[in-house]
């Protein structure tokens, strides 16, 4: 006789079999999406404090230029080597700056005639984070690189007349100096009769349509602003460095104040409006003197000592009885009108964080 076994599926093994299986796999989907979760945290956390570090140092970089275009003359620079200078800014200075960073900060120069600055600038965050970032800083005065160095006669036009004894006196410190710019592009012959004691008279071509826009980095309603700010506090004219002529700073119609001093030259902008004033014998003006106006109707009577420049915006009949114009060179100063810095821009595309 023969038994039959009966053979039944072992459901509740294969059950459990799978059951640990979709288990394990949704385990590791979980790890792996909370890991991926906290990856995310932590790249967001990072970006987020080095946006923050980043913004925090791109204000300080900006709150230094603000520093430097009032204290700039102020810097104590050391020498490093004959060729290489070195000044520190303290960060408490900054306190107008908010800001969680400390910070280190460093100015290197090639020399002291040096147009452009190296500014280095080192934090640290709150949790250790440090960052080092530079940036190239162009610190300038009212005048441009041309108008630092102008020669004594700057014309937007040509002489129509000589009268008198005009002296000029080039750059002594140049090999090639200029005594007279003009943009006249035919001779002006009434130069012919004007002492240039061996300088020369060159052609200038401006890039824009005033000779203001080629002398000054800053806009004439931007001067106003200067002149009228000293002004406010400086009641004695002779002692400010930014003036706007008035019909009531003239005594007989004639200019008969001395300004500036080796130390701190002044520019004396005189409008249209005044029909081109003399300037009186016993005046000494150390600094640059422009008119605006047009001097070609009536003679412009010169009879005191610029040193500096003197600039006409126009045509000119000049009459100088006694006039004097030296470059700046002759003063005993630099080859060059230093004024205090105004502004202190970051030259664009120098900066490096690293």
């Amino acid at each position: 006789m023969k038994t039959r076994y009966s053979h039944k599926p072992c459901n509740g093994f294969a059950t459990l079999s799978i059951t640990l299986i979709l288990i394990t796999i949704t385990t590791l989907l979980t790890l792996t999406v909370t890991h991926i979760q906290r990856l995310s945290l932590i790249e967001s956390g990072n970006e987020q404090r080095y946006r923050k570090n980043y913004m925090e140092t791109q204000s300080l970089l900006d709150g230094i230029a603000v520093y430097l275009e009032s204290h700039y003359d102020e810097l104590d620079w050391q020498g490093i080597d004959s060729n290489h200078q070195h000044s520190e800014i303290s960060p408490d200075i900054l306190d107008f700056i908010s800001t969680t960073s400390t910070a280190n900060i460093q100015l290197f120069r090639k020399a002291a005639s040096s147009k452009v600055i190296s500014l280095q600038l080192e934090t640290k965050d709150t949790n250790d984070q440090t960052i080092k970032s530079s940036v190239a800083i162009r610190p300038h005065g009212i005048l441009t690189d041309f108008g630092e160095n102008t020669p004594p006669l700057v014309i937007n036009g040509c002489l129509l007349s000589s009268l008198g004894d005009t002296q000029i006196y080039p750059d002594r410190t140049s090999d090639d100096p200029e005594s007279i710019l003009s943009t006249a592009t035919t001779p002006c012959h009434a130069t012919d009769s004007i002492d240039l004691h061996g300088g020369k008279i060159s052609n200038i071509a401006l890039q824009t349509t005033h000779l203001w826009d080629s002398l000054f980095t800053v806009s004439l309603d931007e001067f106003k602003t200067l002149a009228e700010t000293e002004a406010a506090i400086i009641v004695d004219i002779s002692q400010r460095q930014y003036l706007i002529a008035t019909p009531e700073d003239l005594i007989a119609g004639t200019w008969q104040t001395s300004l500036g001093s080796l130390e701190s030259p002044a520019i004396l902008y005189i409008p249209a409006a005044l029909n081109c004033p003399g300037v009186a014998g016993n005046v000494t003006i150390i600094g640059l003197v422009f008119y605006a106006g047009d001097c070609s109707i009536n003679p412009l009577l010169i009879q005191g000592t610029v040193k500096g420049a003197l600039i006409l915006s126009s045509d000119t009949h000049l009459e100088g009885k006694t006039a004097t114009l030296e470059h700046i060179s002759h003063s005993g100063l630099e080859n060059k009108l230093a004024f205090p810095i105004t502004h202190a821009p970051q030259l664009p595309g120098t900066w490096i964080d690293y």
